[in-house]
């Protein structure tokens, strides 16, 4: 076969496991299955395959609802859920689907209100609706906790020249 040739494998799912209940599951369990869940997430995105990014990290999420909140891990759990609901917020945009993306920053940003992503997010789409007002907010906020961001700036920068205008 030559190098450069291509090369098409079909694989056939014999057999599968379904997902533990989450209530029979240690709290290090629920955080250990809800990352491997983002780090498979995060392999789909960098493949462009957000439905499958966003099927995987909706399932991490899954493993952290409910999670008890005087547990010794509960705040490593709330800030990977910020994380999956921040991911999420990013496939949705990426597949055009602007009310999740707020939903899913609304909920990022319940569990950590300084998440930039989440805000960033937020705001674009508030940009993107033409709500200026609620974008420039938004965006003053992240600049608060992330006085650096390029984006942020720059996204300020277009909104304050629309309100202007």
């Amino acid at each position: 076969m030559p190098a450069d040739a291509s090369l098409l494998v079909e694989v056939e799912l014999l057999e599968g496991a379904p997902l533990p209940d989450v209530d029979e599951l240690e709290d290090g369990e629920r955080i250990e299955l809800a990352a491997a869940k983002k780090e498979r997430g995060n392999w789909f995105y960098v493949r462009s395959d957000h439905e499958s990014a966003v099927g995987v990290y909706a399932k991490g999420i899954k493993f952290l609802e409910d999670f008890p909140p005087k547990s010794p891990k509960a705040a490593e759990a709330k800030a990977l859920a910020a994380k999956l609901h921040g991911n999420l917020a990013n496939c949705h945009h990426k597949l055009g689907n602007d009310a999740l993306v707020l939903e899913q920053c609304a909920k990022s940003l319940a569990i950590e209100p300084s998440n930039s992503k989440a805000l960033y997010w937020q705001a674009t789409i508030q940009a993107k609706r033409n709500d200026t007002e609620a974008a420039i907010k938004t965006i003053k906020t992240l600049l608060q906790h992330d006085p650096q961001n390029a984006s942020a700036r720059s996204l300020l920068q277009v909104s304050m020249e629309i309100k202007q205008s």
